[in-house]
């Protein structure tokens, strides 16, 4: 249907809405045959409501088929820059994790450093106490634990506008060793047997009854 066809129907459409509106509002039923009338004329508003809705199908379903494409067109993008976006992360995530690996390191490092030279430095005091012939303050160096002080280099890693971060995830490789408490019942398959048999064929741990609907 052209655009000139649509108007016109439309037009009309419009028309014959407002005039049912008018007729309902002014209707009257009071009597037997008022309340066939009435009956004739709202079944006559279905079969014009069918109508209307079939005027609009084609509309509506051309509208969809360019929205879906569109949006289609839309996610194509979008995913396109979110992998992007994965790929350059993890390059960001790779260097980070290096960069905090070696401030790691070299915090233990200069921790061992410190740590060997505390003890070094009481052994010398110890040494230095007992040649003064203090020998109950050489034991009492000896026997105090040596703990140097704590180092903390600072982080490289600049702060970035980019939030990279890491989530946990799964795949299931073997669903047969699954534990019980880790599986779903197949609720489709479930009221398909029971729907299909009225309840017949007994599943274990499954009690079949009747509701309304």
């Amino acid at each position: 249907m052209n655009a000139t066809a649509m108007e016109v129907r439309n037009e009309k459409i419009e028309k014959d809405t407002k005039t049912a509106l008018a007729r309902a509002q002014s209707l009257a039923v009071t009597n037997t045959e008022e309340c066939d009338l009435a009956d004739q004329f709202c079944f006559g508003l279905l079969k014009l409501k069918k109508e209307i809705e079939a005027d609009f199908k084609e509309s509506k379903e051309t509208a969809y088929a360019a929205w879906k494409a569109v949006v289609a067109q839309e996610k194509g993008h979008l995913d396109g820059i979110d992998e992007a976006r994965k790929i350059v992360k993890g390059k960001m995530a790779v260097w980070q994790e290096a960069e905090e690996k070696k401030r790691r390191e070299g915090e233990a490092r200069l921790r061992a450093e410190a740590q060997k030279k505390a003890e070094e430095e009481a052994l010398n005091a110890a040494a230095a106490a007992e040649k003064n012939g203090d020998k109950d303050g050489a034991e009492a160096i000896l026997n105090t634990p040596i703990e140097a002080a704590p180092v903390v280099l600072p982080k490289t890693t600049p702060k970035t506008q980019t939030v990279v971060r890491k989530v946990w995830k799964f795949r299931v490789t073997n669903p047969s060793i699954l534990p019980r408490e880790y599986l779903t019942p197949d609720l489709t398959k479930i009221g398909g047997v029971v729907r299909s048999t009225q309840g017949t064929v007994k599943i274990p741990g499954v009690d079949a009854y009747q509701d309304i609907a």
